[in-house]
């Protein structure tokens, strides 16, 4: 181990010989101190001894990419990738949101419908997935905010046909 400074510890090994590695004092990792972000530790690789897995305890936040090799796995939540998500009946009523935002439907009249949610980052221009038991669905009118929605029967009038549910998201 080798102190750089007050603020840095190094722990340093010396090779000879190997044909992989350069002959010299190589640098295997480094614990510096900041007075604004605490410890941090610098290294190339962080691998177990004998525990099945690395076991990290508190909250983390990853600067630049990060990169799985793997399968990735979760047992809390993880975000939902849709600014909102949920589906609509008949009633106009929202049965389960989904999204990151809530959303809120107001009936306009038998099956068409006006959506309004917190302000999208894209502007009107966001990418809106619809689906519906009714025969046609399509969404007009939009804005940062909301757009109306219409479900049509096989005759291309508003009035209920099929079930009368309308799934709608919008990805962030």
């Amino acid at each position: 181990m080798l102190s750089l400074d007050a603020s840095s510890l190094s722990i340093q090994k010396f090779y000879a010989g190997d044909p992989n590695i350069p002959n010299g004092w190589q640098t295997l990792s480094r614990f510096d101190l900041s007075p604004l972000f605490g410890g941090s530790l610098i290294a190339d690789a962080i691998a177990t001894n004998t525990a099945p897995h690395v076991t990290h305890v508190s909250k983390s936040i990853f600067e630049q990419d990060l990169h799985v090799k793997g399968n990735l796995s979760c047992d809390g939540t993880t975000p939902s990738p849709f600014w909102i998500a949920g589906n609509i009946d008949a009633a106009g009523a929202i049965f389960k949101q989904k999204g990151k935002y809530v959303f809120y439907c107001t009936k306009v009249s038998p099956m068409i419908f006006d959506i309004t949610f917190p302000s999208h980052p894209d502007g009107d221009r966001y990418t809106v997935c619809l689906s519906s038991t009714e025969y046609h669905v399509l969404y007009r009118t939009e804005t940062p905010t909301s757009f109306r929605i219409y479900a049509a029967n096989n005759s291309n009038a508003f009035t209920q046909q099929g079930g009368g549910v309308v799934s709608v998201a919008i990805l962030i």
